[in-house]
C-alpha cells in the first residue's frame, strides 16, 4: 500500500514496484516456498498523513490499481497464485456505504487500514488464491449401524458407543468428537 506513496501513478512507481515485487518473489520460489501475490487494497478516502493534496480518492485507487495490475502480471509471469484485494473491498466498500450509509468505511476510519470488515475481505481473498473454497469438511454419521462418512482431509480412526475419533487436517483443534446416540 505505501508503496504507491500517496500520489497519483507514475511510472516510476510502477517500475519500483514491479523490480522490488520480482525480486521477492524469487527469492522466495528459489527458496522453495509457494507464493501467492497480495494486491494493495484501496482506500476510502485522503488518509490524515497527506497534507494538501492536489488529487482525490479516485486519483489514489488508480494508482493502486496499477500496481494490482502489476502483481497480477507477475504472477502470470512467475506462476504465482494472486491474491486480488484491490477490486474486492472496493466494490464490497461501495455496497457497504450504500446499504449502512456513506460513513462505513471498509477501508478503515483513516482511509487505509482496514477495520474488522475490510481484514475479512482480505483473509477470504488470500483464501481463495490458496485455493480454499470454505468449505472445512463434512461428516455423514450412522448412529445406528456406527458408520460414518468423512470429506477429504479427516481420518477416522474409531466409531464405538456414539463416540467418534477423528483427526482432521483441515479444521483446527479437534481431535476427538463424542456423539451422544441418545
Amino acid at each position: 500500500m505505501n508503496d504507491h506513496g500517496y500520489r497519483p501513478f507514475e511510472p516510476a512507481i510502477g517500475q519500483r514496484y514491479r523490480t522490488a515485487l520480482e525480486t521477492i518473489v524469487q527469492a522466495f520460489q528459489e527458496a522453495g516456498a509457494r507464493v501467492v501475490i497480495g494486491s494493495p487494497g484501496c482506500v476510502g478516502r485522503i488518509p490524515p498523513w497527506v497534507r494538501d493534496p492536489q488529487f482525490g480518492v479516485e486519483d489514489l485507487n488508480l494508482n493502486l490499481c496499477e500496481l494490482r495490475n502489476l502483481g497480477l502480471e507477475i504472477a502470470s509471469e512467475r506462476q504465482a497464485a494472486f491474491a486480488d484485494l484491490f477490486w474486492p473491498m472496493l466494490t464490497a466498500g461501495w455496497t457497504a456505504r450504500q446499504k449502512y450509509g456513506a460513513d462505513y468505511a471498509l477501508p478503515g476510519q483513516d482511509g487505509v487500514h482496514p477495520g474488522w470488515a475490510g481484514s475479512f475481505v482480505m483473509a477470504y481473498a488470500f483464501l481463495r488464491a490458496f485455493g480454499l473454497n470454505g468449505e472445512i469438511g463434512t461428516f455423514e454419521v450412522d448412529l445406528g449401524r456406527e458408520q460414518a462418512r468423512l470429506s477429504r482431509g479427516h481420518e477416522l480412526h474409531r466409531f464405538s458407543r456414539g463416540e467418534l475419533t477423528v483427526t482432521s487436517h483441515r479444521y483446527p483443534f479437534m481431535h476427538t468428537l463424542r456423539i451422544d446416540a441418545e
